[in-house]
């Protein structure tokens, strides 16, 4: 059975855990779209040498979660990254059942939202575009 996406939207002056879903898209420039991709949103944690991932409860995932890419990933110490840890079928479409029943094989990737700390410095006070290249650049 295929995944399913859903379009998220916030408004660029939002917060993180202030989006929300509507029935049709808002217009103008100062908004930015986002995929629900049907994954655990999730934070992705590098801290004392150990990148870890844990739910916004901060529940500890890595030990389910070990292939996930973001456990892999060269990030400065003290990082905190949102995102969402996503089962991707044999088709390459994402699939929740997989994800919940840790199928073997399936393809674990980190989709990387939002910067939330980098190297130990607090960025939620930045812009969204501006957390955002920040976190394309510990992608390079």
């Amino acid at each position: 059975m295929g995944g399913s996406c859903r379009l998220q939207h916030r408004h660029q002056s939002e917060n993180q855990g202030s989006v929300r879903l509507r029935s049709s898209l808002p217009q103008g420039d100062k908004w930015i779209y986002e995929l629900k991709l049907d994954g655990y949103r999730t934070l992705g944690i590098k801290s004392e040498g150990v990148p870890k991932v844990v739910s916004r409860n901060r529940k500890g995932l890595s030990a389910r979660f070990s292939d996930v890419e973001v456990t892999r990933a060269r990030l400065p110490e003290e990082t905190v990254i949102d995102g969402e840890v996503v089962a991707l079928d044999e088709t390459g479409l994402p699939s929740f059942g997989a994800l919940q029943n840790g199928s073997r094989g399936t393809i674990l990737p980190f989709f990387a939202f939002d910067l939330l700390f980098i190297a130990g410095r607090k960025v939620r006070k930045r812009s969204l575009e501006e957390r955002r290249q920040l976190l394309r650049r510990q992608d390079a």
